[in-house]
This record gives C-alpha cells, structure tokens and sequence, in this order.
C-alpha cells in the first residue's frame, strides 16, 4: 500500500469552513436535470450597473483595429496555403502580422489583407471549422465590435458567422449568430455583458462555410465599474462594528451605506391562511374538476386539468385534511397563491408522492417551489423529488430565511414529471409586516473600511457598498448583516441564588445572539501534593449510531457532540465521523485544506507548571497510521502550540492504547482555555475510544476542570443551573450562538465566575455553630473557633485527630463510611 501524504503538525488547517446545516425536512434543495443537491443555491449577485443618468460623458475609445494589412500572403479568392495558429503552436497566431499581441486560432490563413477560416483537420477532434479570438484585455462596459465579412466562396446563399464575447477564466458570455453571403457585409455586435476580469476576447467562428473577415474595431465606452468585495463585519464592541469590503483597481472612491430595519406605522400582525381546495367543484365522476364551473378559491390560480389525466385525489388517505387534494401528475401543472398584503414569513404545504420508488434513468419526477418578489421577479426555492417526501404523506416547511425578504407569492409547480405524481393539500401561508430599512449613514470614503459606533441593540444593522470613478457607479454589493456576535466578548456577570447544588447564571445579553452555551466547571482545591488527577474523563458512550464498517458521517464541516446529546461537554469534531461508542474523523479534505480532527472541551492545565498527561485509547483506519496529540488555542489553527504523538497499530487497523506527557511549555505562558485535540498525521479516518487528560497538583493549586455544558433556547440573560455534584465551587462562562442564512456566528467565551457552592455548603452551620460535610475524597468540618476533631473508620480506628484544630478543617480521606467528632458533636459520614 502507498503511503498516503502526511499531515503537517505546522499546517492544521488551510481554510475555516463554517458550519452549515439542513433546515428543517430538507426543504432548501435545488434540483437538476439529472442529480439532486441538498442545499439552496445562492442568487449571483449582479456585480455592476451604471448611473443611467450620469454615464453619457464616458468617451468612448477604440481598444482594438485591426485591417490585417500586414498578411500579404494569398488574395482574398485564393487564400495562402499555410494554416496557422492549431494546437502545434499553442494556437498562437504570430504577433509581428498584427496591431496588438496574443491573437489566437486554428485553421487560420492570410488573404491578400484579409484573414480567412477555413476548415482543418483538428488532432483530437478531426474535421473543424477555423476560428480566430482577439487579444485579451479589458472589456466591460459597453462595448460596440464591428467587423466585415463574407463568404470564402463568394455564393449568395446565406450561411451563419457565430461571434461570441467570452472571458477565459468563465467561458462564452454573449454569443450570436450573423448571416453572410459571397458579397462583403458589414457586422456591428454591440454587448454590456463582459465580465471585470482582464481576459475578456472576441471569437469568431467560421459556423457553416469558409469565412473571410476583415476590419475588426473594438469600441469601448467604460460605462462600469466592478463592485467591490464586501467583507464580514469587524465586531468591535456589541455597540460599534468596523465595516469593511475589498478595494478594487478602478474605483476613486466608495460609497458606503448602513441602514437598520425598523418596524414601520401600522403594522399587519401575524396572519396565518391555509387553504385546502375543498370548494372546488367536480364533475360527475367526483374526480375531475369542472372547469367550466371550478369555484377555485379566490385569488389562487389552479392549472392541474388542462395536461393531467386526473385533477384531484379523493381516496383516503391521499389528502391530508376535508375531502380532497390537488394531484400534479403532468408537466405544467401549477398553483399559485394571491399576492398577500405583507411579506409572507413562512410556507406549508402537505404533499403525498405516488410512489417511493427510484425512477428510471435518474430523472425524476420534480415538484418545485417558487416565491414572487416585488423587484426580482419568480425565483425557486426548491425542487422537491418524492424520495424527499414521506411515503404516507407529509408536511414541507419553509421558515423565512429560506424563503427570502419581501416575498407576497407562492407558486407549486410540477417542472419534470417521469413516473411519480404528487398529491397537495393544506398550502398555508404565514404573512406579516417585517422591519424596513431605514438609512443611518450615506458616505463617500477613500479607505476600504468604516468605523460605527451608534448602533442600537434594539435592532439589525446591515451595510453595502458602491464603487465610485467619477460618473461612474457600481452596483451596490449585497446587503451585509452585522452579526455583532463573532469577536465579541459576552460579559458575565456574578451569579445568584447560590445553593450547596446549585446557582443562577448570569450575563449581558448580545442583542443579535439566538442562544448561549454556559460551560460549567469544577473547581478543585488541593489540599497536599496530589498526582493524576483527572481533569477530562470521556468514553464516547453517549455516541450510539454508526460503526466502524457503516459509520455515520453528519454533513457538517464542525460538529459538537455536546449540541448533539452524545457528549456533556463541550467536544467538536472537524470532518466528523461516528461509530458506536467512538468520535472519529473523516479522511483529510485536501480541496477544502482541512484535517479531520477530534477536539476536547476548553481546558485550563495551568496547575503543576503547566505540565499534563493524556491517556487515549484510538482506533486507526490505516495500518501503521501515527496520532498526533496536540494543543491548540482554537480548532482552525494552523499551528499546533505544543505537541506529542504516539505510533498506533503498525500491521492492521486496530485500537492502540498510550500515555503521552506533556512537559512544562518552553514559552512558559499559561496553558489556560485551551483545546487537546486529536489528528491522523496521513489524513486517514481514525477514532478516539477513551481519552483522559491528567495533571498533577501541588499543594494550595486550585483546578478548574470541564464539568457540564448548558444550552438556553432563546435570547436570554440568565440561566438556573440546578442539581450540581456537591462538595466542590463552581465556575462557568457564556458564550453566545446564531445561525443565519445558514452561516455560524459564535461569540469569544467570557471571563470565568466563580460560584462558591462548597463554601455556601459547609458555612451551613448547626446551633452549636458545627457544620460536618462530607466532600469528595474529604471530610470538612467548620466551627466557631477552634475545635477538637476525631475522625474514625467504619471498624473505629481512628483516622485523623487535633485538640485545637482551626475554625475550618479538610481531612483527606479514601472513600468510605466515617464517624466524625467535633466539639462534642457525632456526626456518620458517607464520603464520595
């Protein structure tokens, strides 16, 4: 077996992809011809436009006139022999016989000052016509290719000359076909299509007959400019946001635009319609619709007669609600809603396919969905196959980012229709007034970026950007939303309602965040020098799909165990793949230049030096496969800050069980809130079985160590945090969480607060001021004063004893039954 290429300690990670997720029942689909896709397909936003109004003053100049006065050879009725161009020469024509460099072509010849495209025999594909393709070079704007040209043959007979704007790196953008004869006429193609790239060209095809051309003029009027970048706002506190979009070569200037959306006066509330079809009158037969009388529901449009073979489905359970459901078994058959009175904010619909079955030739059956925007225009949203649908019959859901802004109709419509028909019922339809953009800041800027620092958390900001070169504007970029989340540091504040097993959480809510995680910890105080103290303990056990012959592959670039119910803190997985009690990692994606990688909860190892042990039992995929053991500050790093490794199973797959140590960090900075993280050094699959990070502690260390993670449901600014182990303090920190347009947005941890529950817990004093505790590994007793303390084993021999002890005392013990005297008080004790 060869070996695979090995994975750089140094190079972790090339590109963070964020993670992305399906909406609910796989409702954001595009759907071609042949292949299904889940995900919904991004509209291309328009790069350019130009201010109509003031573009009239951009002079037009003349980027290419070439009369071919220097090809001598030949005559205009017996072109030279030579062919030039082809794919010998790079299909380079030589640049001493033209104005301008870098014309390319084949099957190309001289004709006494004219150039000829005859036909030629093509090494890979025989028989072909000539062509030949101007330099390349700017274009965009408007731009105007005349030319002149007729038949090699001089026939009257009109064949076709095909010319085609083209830019290299994208291929043919605006082509047309020209009719000529033996006489020479004149060709003018005038296009505003050109792409901003440099690489633009004007081919021209000799489409039907031997063609001659001459006199080609390239007139452009720069009339547009290429719109900038724009780029993910710069959080830089949750009231100020830094704006900021990539220059481009020929903009002056920028115009910069930030707007929030506000409520507009008389809002329509919340209105729900659903509509069943059940009106709609049939003929005798009780399953056609009598379409000379159809009492269709008012304002919908309904079109499943005119090309079906049966309008409505009656049989139960073909329709999910009153007697009937529309059936779409023919190519063209449609529904459409009435435009509503606000924007509709979210889509139902029930919808039963005929058949489960795989059809024919990977052409399916489609049933897409469409939205109608007041500016754009229809567009779809999905194209839904029946092996998406539920066999009995089930409801589709679009919420409103999936459905997009300003949307006032709905359209069904059957697009491909192969073996599978659908039956539809129940479409519902949520519509209400939604927030208006409302300008806060119009201006002209030089610099790529903008600092803002009004923003009121009550609402959403968003910004865009034009380029400027004098008269000439751009289009504006799309609508960038200020998430006000990554980068930003929530603040915690002290918790409350502190309890032996519990307390209240609490922080300063990010007005953007859709939840938060709060990452409990416990806090652990040693008494003399302890060794191996475990400070993450996981066996996977909660992970219950997959296996190592069928593992389960969630479709996340990232993807938390703990957000998922398989871990109680806090482990993500890169490239993640599940078998049954084991978190494991796909192979190394080499065109997204990410490893696949397991990662722990946030640690602090700052105790002992900052020295620590992992003990891991992993499974490799690949014989002779290492692991590396690393630790990294956050899970895109590119370079790993310290790391160890251990050689697994050299002869076969199979599990491998080490210890490896990490010694005090060289840079002697704290190992504090960082991540160990696990990795295939050849990018093989492998899996983690067990793994137990330790650490040693000195006496008077106080360890932090991962002990529960929380997660709120909404936008909230505090969160209870009951039935804790007791005998230990407690921290925790906030980190705030939303999705959008199916982007994460994650917001820097906060600093840690700290709950004393052990100290509430033994400051609980009886009436003779004695409180006795038992703790994990410990006794605690607290007195007013000093004491006399005994502590005694379950047979009476005697542990642990002081005549004057001091007001607060913790005697380590192994687990087990104890009787505790104190000031005269006997107390049992169950120590953990």
């Amino acid at each position: 077996m060869r070996n695979p290429k090995k994975w750089s300690i140094l190079l972790l990670t090339l590109l963070l992809v964020p993670a992305f997720g399906m909406a609910q029942q796989r409702v954001n689909g595009q759907f071609t011809k042949k292949l299904a896709s889940p995900f919904k397909q991004k509209a291309k936003v328009s790069q350019v436009t130009q201010d109509s109004e003031k573009a009239n003053d951009v002079t037009p100049v003349t980027v290419l006139d070439e009369d071919f006065s220097l090809w001598t050879k030949g005559t205009n009725e017996q072109p030279d022999a030579t062919l030039m161009g082809g794919k010998a020469n790079s299909y380079s024509i030589d640049p001493s016989l033209t104005k301008l460099p870098g014309w390319k072509g084949s099957g190309v010849a001289q004709a006494g000052g004219a150039c000829a495209l005859r036909d030629y025999e093509d090494p890979d594909y025989g028989s072909s016509k000539g062509f030949i393709q101007t330099p390349e070079m700017e274009m965009y704007g408007e731009i105007t290719f005349t030319l002149r040209a007729r038949r090699l043959d001089g026939k009257a007979e009109t064949a076709n000359l095909r010319i085609a704007l083209c830019d290299n790196d994208e291929g043919p953008i605006d082509d047309r076909d020209f009719p000529i004869t033996g006489e020479w006429t004149t060709i003018e193609f005038v296009t505003d299509q050109a792409t901003f790239g440099p690489r633009c060209i004007m081919q021209l095809n000799a489409d039907e007959c031997e063609v001659l051309i001459d006199d080609l003029k390239i007139v452009r009027k720069r009339n547009k400019i290429a719109a900038p970048t724009i780029l993910a706002p710069e959080n830089l506190s949750p009231t100020s946001f830094k704006a900021k979009w990539n220059a481009t070569s020929a903009a002056k200037s920028y115009l910069l635009n930030i707007f929030r959306k506000e409520m507009p006066a008389n809002a329509i509330p919340a209105t729900t319609i659903t509509e069943g079809f059940d009106q709609i009158n049939l003929k005798d037969d009780g399953q056609s619709i009598d379409t000379a009388n159809p009492n269709y529901p008012e304002g919908w449009t309904i079109d499943v007669s005119s090309k079906g073979s049966q309008d409505v489905c009656t049989t139960q359970g073909d329709h999910n609600s009153g007697k009937l459901a529309l059936n779409f078994d023919a190519e063209g058959d449609v529904v459409v809603s009435p435009k509503t009175p606000a924007p509709i904010t979210s889509l139902k619909f029930w919808v039963k396919p005929s058949s489960m079955q795989q059809e024919d030739n990977w052409t399916y059956t489609l049933l897409q969905v469409s939205v109608f925007n007041e500016e754009t225009g229809w567009s779809a949203i999905a194209n839904l196959p029946n092996f998406w649908m539920e066999e009995n019959g089930g409801v589709y859901a679009f919420d409103n980012e999936q459905i997009g802004d300003n949307i006032t109709q709905v359209k069904l419509e059957l697009i491909q229709k192969n073996q599978v028909s659908f039956a539809v019922d129940d479409v519902q339809m949520t519509y209400q007034t939604t927030p208006v953009p409302v300008t806060q800041l119009d201006k002209e800027l030089t610099d790529t970026f903008f600092v803002y620092e009004n923003v009121d958390p009550q609402y959403e900001y968003y910004y865009n950007v034009r380029a400027k070169d004098g008269s000439v504007l751009s289009d504006k970029t799309y609508d960038q939303w200020v998430d006000g989340i990554n980068g930003v540091k929530v603040v915690a504040k002290d918790p409350t309602n502190v309890t032996s097993n519990g307390f209240t959480a609490h922080w300063e809510p990010l007005h953007n965040a859709g939840y938060y995680k709060v990452n409990t910890y416990q806090r652990f105080t040693a008494q003399k020098d302890t060794t191996g103290v475990a400070v993450v303990d996981e066996d996977f056990s909660g992970v219950t799909v997959g296996s190592i012959e069928t593992p389960e592959t969630p479709y996340y670039t990232q993807y938390s165990l703990q957000e998922n119910n398989m871990t109680t803190t806090d482990w993500t997985l890169q490239l993640p793949q599940l078998a049954n009690g084991m978190a494991g990692a796909q192979a190394a994606n080499i065109w997204m230049g990410i490893a696949g990688l397991v990662a722990s909860p946030r640690v602090s190892l700052d105790c002992n030096d900052g020295a620590f042990d992992v003990d891991v039992t992993a499974y490799n995929t690949y014989p002779g496969d290492t692991l590396f053991v690393m630790v990294l500050n956050e899970i895109t790093d590119r370079q790993a800050s310290d790391h160890q490794w251990f050689a697994m199973k050299q002869d076969a797959a199979g599990f491998t069980t080490a210890t490896v140590h990490f010694d005090t960090p060289k840079h002697g900075e704290p190992r504090k809130d960082i991540l160990i993280a696990f990795m295939s050094m050849y990018g093989q699959p492998f899996y983690i079985d067990k793994v137990t990070i330790r650490q040693d502690l000195k006496q008077g260390e106080t360890l932090t160590r991962p002990y529960k993670t929380f997660r709120t449901e909404d936008n909230t600014d505090h969160l209870d945090i009951t039935q804790l182990p007791e005998g230990y303090d407690y921290a925790y920190d906030v980190t705030a969480y939303r999705t959008k347009a199916y982007e994460n947005y994650v917001s820097l941890p906060s600093d840690k607060k700290v709950a004393k529950t052990f100290t509430t817990a033994i400051n609980k004093a009886n009436a003779n001021g004695i409180s006795i505790k038992a703790a994990k590994g410990q006794i605690v007793v607290e007195t007013t004063g000093s004491a006399s303390l005994s502590v005694y084993d379950a047979q009476g021999r005697t542990v642990f004893a002081t005549n004057n002890g001091d007001g607060r005392q913790i005697v380590d013990v192994t687990p087990g039954v104890y009787i505790v005297k104190a000031n005269g008080q006997t107390q049992k004790l169950l120590v953990p």
